[in-house]
This record gives structure tokens, sequence and C-alpha cells, in this order.
């Protein structure tokens, strides 16, 4: 890959039911980041579960309560709250 480039991916999540946001019934937001990305082909569907599974088990949920979302409705829940 050209050294000129600096690649970074960000991988927004929705959790439900974590102690961490809550417990049993709430709704919480992550960001996962990864800077100097320069295997692109290496970003297909087993990272994304890899990542899902990693926020699961850091965040003591099951995989299922973890949702892969866009930037931009992170954001717009995230403003949603601080109303």
């Amino acid at each position: 890959m050209n050294p000129l480039i600096y690649i970074t991916i960000s991988l927004n999540f929705e959790i439900s039911n974590s102690k961490m946001f809550g417990g049993e019934g709430s709704i919480g937001y992550t960001e996962t980041n990864y800077e100097g990305v320069q295997n692109l082909e290496n970003l297909d569907e087993s990272f994304i579960n890899r990542q899902i599974e990693i926020v699961a088990n850091m965040l003591k949920v099951t995989k299922e309560e973890v949702k892969l979302i866009s930037k931009e409705e992170a954001e717009q829940k995230l403003k949603e709250r601080m109303k």
C-alpha cells in the first residue's frame, strides 16, 4: 500500500441490556477504531463478526445484543439522548 495513505476504520455499535449502560432494558452505544489499516481485503463479514464477539464479551452481553449501525445513526441517537 502507498505509504502516503493512512486508513482508519470505525465501527459503531448499539448495545442492548449491558450493565455498562444501565442493565436489562437499556440501550447504549460504542465505537471501535482501527488506525493504520493496510489489508483492506481482510475487512469482510468475518472481521465484523469477530468485532461483534469482542464487544459482546467486553460488555458481557450476547452477540445478538450487539448491533452494527452506521455512524450517522449513532450520531443521531446520541443527539437525541442529549436533548
